[in-house]
């Protein structure tokens, strides 16, 4: 379905001159009428796109000074000014040779403040909240723009522009896939709170061969009964939507949810199954599970332990576990991501939550295959770190590159990040309308 945006003011006719303009400072609005201004306001086409030119901090006192003396006869003007935002406007006037000039501080995208635009952006892109940047922005007394203005570019331009950004990388990935003949897949879910009280889960399907997310499907838990079923609904959609697409899925790794485990061997016994490692063994309660096989070998389930007091498996029939840890694959960049998720959505915050995955995504797959850091020289980089499980002891690391942020202004040649997704932003047509596909 298409998203409609607001629809641009049409063009007038443009007076020689005009009273100044009278909107009130405090109502940075998402619109503008320029159309009686003296000067055309929007966007002038340059070699550098707005989101990627510099910004700097101007005082307002050292700025008017510009506009104080009339650059014809060089009487002193009235000048008069007004915010919109981000946005400052100042109209010049000469009362001695009647010059008048109208200046705009940055420049419009189809009648909308561009610093508006890319404040919003730069505060949903990083995974940042606007009551922070607002308090910031307010402690330096920066013109911002109001909570109002903020929410509405992000419902009307932002998220559909994630939304559809996103379709392009996924059908990118599954095109790869669908390249390389089949697939290994790593899958896990994780929830907005948690304990068995979680609202949303958001399972995650990553190709680890290439170490990139390849789907996300979020699940509430209304919809299943309760918490305990999303893991199952999100794995299902994500597999279906996937081999809908024509995916060969050659092999999953997951950890041991059991209701991942009996769709599998129900319903898809030609798609192996492999546990991750890390989920076998997890510290002391992996002692408790060893030290129980010496019980479990003479037919005895019930243990001497309170972290491990009774075999989880259920009648002794088939493989076991440990025959089913993966062989050549785990799935710890998949826990990685979902670290990362964290910072684009932390659980005590309310979000986005479809649109901040997708951000947490893009920014994930823009990452997962950095190269190896060097100097000037041209040396390798590495780095020392403290891991707790070494107790004082260090492990010698190699340095990637630096990564990419989400909104970063630069971006990579033939990579697709967030920053240059506002040029999709920017390029809505006159008629106020953008294709965008399965947005909500």
């Amino acid at each position: 379905m298409e998203i409609p945006l607001p629809d641009s003011p049409r063009a007038a006719s443009t007076p020689l001159k005009r009273k100044r303009c009278e909107v009130s400072a405090s109502d940075p609005g998402l619109h503008i009428d320029d159309s009686a201004s003296t000067v055309n306001c929007s966007s002038i086409p340059t070699e550098v796109p707005p989101y990627k030119d510099k910004k700097y901090i101007v005082h307002e006192d050292r700025l008017l000074e510009l506009f104080r003396r009339c650059p014809v006869c060089t009487s002193r003007c009235a000048v008069d000014s007004v915010t919109f935002g981000t946005l400052l406007r100042v109209t010049q006037q000469c009362p001695r040779c009647e010059f008048t000039n109208q200046w705009s501080s940055q420049p419009m995208v189809n009648n909308v403040p561009a610093g508006n635009l890319q404040l919003c952006a730069a505060v949903l892109f990083t995974g940042s909240s606007f009551s922070q940047i607002s308090k910031f922005l307010g402690a330096f007394n920066i013109q911002g723009l109001s909570e109002q203005c903020f929410y509405r570019h992000q419902a009307k331009l932002l998220i559909p522009t994630v939304n559809w950004q996103w379709k392009l990388e996924q059908d990118d990935l599954i095109r790869e896939a669908l390249e390389s003949g089949s697939v290994t897949l790593g899958g896990d879910m994780q929830a907005d709170s948690p304990g068995h009280s979680a609202k949303y889960g958001s399972y995650t399907m990553m190709n680890l061969a290439s170490n990139k997310v390849i789907d996300i499907q979020l699940v509430q838990s209304n919809e299943v009964g309760n918490s305990v079923h999303m893991e199952k609904e999100g794995f299902v959609r994500s597999l279906t939507m996937l081999e809908v697409r024509g995916v060969n899925v050659e092999a999953i790794v997951t950890d041991r949810h059991t209701g991942v485990q009996k769709f599998l061997r129900e319903e898809k016994k030609d798609i192996r199954h492999y546990f991750n490692p890390w989920h076998m063994g997890k510290g002391q309660e992996a002692v408790a599970k060893w030290t129980s096989m010496a019980n479990n070998m003479q037919n005895v389930h019930t243990h001497h332990n309170a972290l491990f007091p009774r075999c989880l498996h259920g009648p002794l029939v088939g493989e076991g576990d440990v025959e089913k840890i993966s062989p050549m694959y785990h799935t710890s960049n998949l826990e990685a991501f979902h670290s990362l998720i964290i910072r684009f959505s932390p659980k005590s915050t309310s979000f986005s939550f479809r649109g901040m995955l997708q951000i947490a995504a893009l920014h994930y797959n823009e990452n997962a295959t950095r190269s190896h850091a060097t100097t000037l020289e041209g040396v390798l980089g590495y780095t020392i770190v403290y891991p707790k499980y070494k107790r004082g002891d260090y492990t010698v690391q190699a340095l990637n590159t630096r990564a990419t942020s989400a909104a970063h202004s630069g971006g990579c040649d033939g990579k697709r990040t967030l920053g240059p997704a506002l040029l999709i932003v920017n390029k809505v047509d006159n008629g106020g309308r953008h294709g965008i596909s399965d947005a909500e």
